[in-house]
């Protein structure tokens, strides 16, 4: 499976935040601008999650990261915990620190 999750931000509300959004590369400096959004009263993800599954696209690329293919071919083979396995679990944990 590949996949690949992009942001748009917004560079007013960046540089009010005291963050350049271009010099974002690592995942730790991802988390990092987060949270200094998060400090300066802003929201930091926003996604139009009505429909529900917008917000899949994020949950499915962090289970990726914490189980990789192994996880999903694991939980649809009923294997295991199956969607409540450890990588489906902290994709959902990360996911809340994200909006929190």
């Amino acid at each position: 499976m590949v996949s690949q999750v992009g942001f748009w931000y917004n560079k007013k509300l960046f540089k009010q935040a005291g963050i350049d959004g271009e010099s974002i590369q690592t995942w730790d400096e991802f988390l990092t601008a987060i949270e200094k959004l998060k400090a300066a009263g802003i929201t930091p993800i926003a996604v139009g999650g009505a429909d529900k599954w917008p917000m899949h696209f994020y949950w499915s690329y962090l289970v990726m990261r914490a189980g990789g293919q192994e996880a999903f071919t694991a939980a649809m083979q009923d294997q295991g915990d199956g969607f409540a396995g450890e990588a489906f679990v902290r994709a959902g944990e990360e996911l809340k620190r994200w909006l929190r």
